[in-house]
C-alpha cells in the first residue's frame, strides 16, 4: 500500500503483492499490475476490468485507478515508473492513453512476459539501474504495440482542472461548492464529473487523497495518528477512523502495527 502513495525514491519500483486492493488514487507515474495467478477487479477512469492470470493492467499518468476483489491466494506484481525514464516513449504517456487499460497476454507474448520478469529480477538484485531501465523500455515498447491508443484530452479539460484543484487543496475544507467558486464551474457539472465520468463520489475521492497522505506519514512513527489525520484534511478523528476502516478494513492503529 505505502509504495503506491509515496513519491518514488528511485523513480522505479517493483513490488510483489498478493492482494493489491487499495482505494482510488492518482499520480504522475505509469502504474502496471501483472497478474501471475488469481482473479480480481481493476478500475481506471470509471471503467471496470476483470483481471485474470496473464493480465496486464496499465494506467498512464493522471488516470484515477484502483483494484478490488483479489483474494489472499492471488499472485501479482506491481510496477511503478516515472515515464521520463522511458526514452523514446515518454511523450506517448503524456499525449495519449489506451482505449482499454487491460491487456490479456497469450502464448505469443512469451517475449513480453520474459522482458518483464528479467527487469524485475535484475531490479531485485540491485543490478545496474541503466540495464533495468533498458529492459523495461523494451517491454513497454512491445506492450504499446499491442494497445490501441488515442489522444489525451487537452489539459484545459474541465475534468483535469477539477482533479488538479483537488490534489492541491484536499488538505483544506474543500467542497463541491468551493471548487465551483474557484474554477467558475457549476456544482452540477462537478458532481456529474465524479458520479458519471469517474464513477466515484466526490467525498470518497477526497478521502482517498487524504488517506494516501496518512498512509505515507504513518511510516514515521514519531507522528501521532491524530496529528496525521487532522493535518491531512480530516475534520475530526471520528471521520478519519470511519473513512480509514471503510478502505482498509481495519483501524489506523492496527494497520500501522501490521503494515508499517
Amino acid at each position: 500500500m505505502d509504495k503506491v502513495f509515496r513519491q518514488l525514491k528511485n523513480e522505479i519500483e517493483f513490488s510483489d503483492r498478493g492482494n493489491p486492493d487499495f482505494p482510488p488514487h492518482i499520480h504522475n507515474d505509469i502504474e502496471l499490475l501483472y497478474v501471475k495467478s488469481g482473479r480480481g477487479k481493476a478500475y481506471c477512469n470509471g471503467e471496470e476490468y476483470t483481471l485474470k492470470s496473464g493480465s496486464f493492467f496499465i494506467t498512464f499518468p493522471n488516470q484515477i485507478h484502483y483494484y478490488s476483489g483479489f483474494n489472499e491466494y492471488s499472485d501479482t506484481v506491481l510496477l511503478i515508473i516515472n515515464p521520463e525514464l522511458l526514452t523514446g516513449y515518454s511523450e506517448i504517456f503524456i499525449k495519449k492513453y489506451p482505449v482499454s487499460a487491460h491487456y490479456r497476454s497469450c502464448i505469443e507474448d512469451e517475449n513480453l512476459i520474459s522482458l518483464f520478469n528479467i527487469a524485475q529480477k535484475e531490479y531485485e538484485k540491485n543490478k545496474d539501474k541503466g540495464f533495468v531501465i533498458s529492459v523495461i523500455t523494451a517491454f513497454f515498447g512491445m506492450l504499446l504495440e499491442r494497445l490501441e491508443l488515442i489522444e489525451t484530452v487537452s489539459a484545459n479539460d474541465c475534468t483535469t482542472k477539477i482533479l488538479q484543484y483537488c490534489k492541491e487543496h484536499y488538505k483544506e475544507d474543500i467542497s463541491v461548492q468551493s471548487i465551483a467558486a474557484a474554477l467558475n464551474i457549476s456544482r452540477s457539472h462537478i458532481s456529474h464529473t465524479f458520479s458519471d465520468k469517474l464513477k466515484i463520489s466526490f467525498c470518497d475521492y477526497i478521502n482517498s487523497l487524504r488517506l494516501a497522505r496518512c498512509v505515507r506519514l504513518m511510516e514515521n512513527k514519531e507522528y501521532s495518528i491524530s496529528d496525521i489525520a487532522l493535518s491531512s484534511g480530516f475534520s475530526t478523528i471520528r471521520t478519519f477512523n470511519r473513512a480509514f476502516f471503510k478502505y482498509f478494513g481495519k483501524s489506523p492503529r492496527d494497520f500501522r502495527k501490521s503494515n508499517i
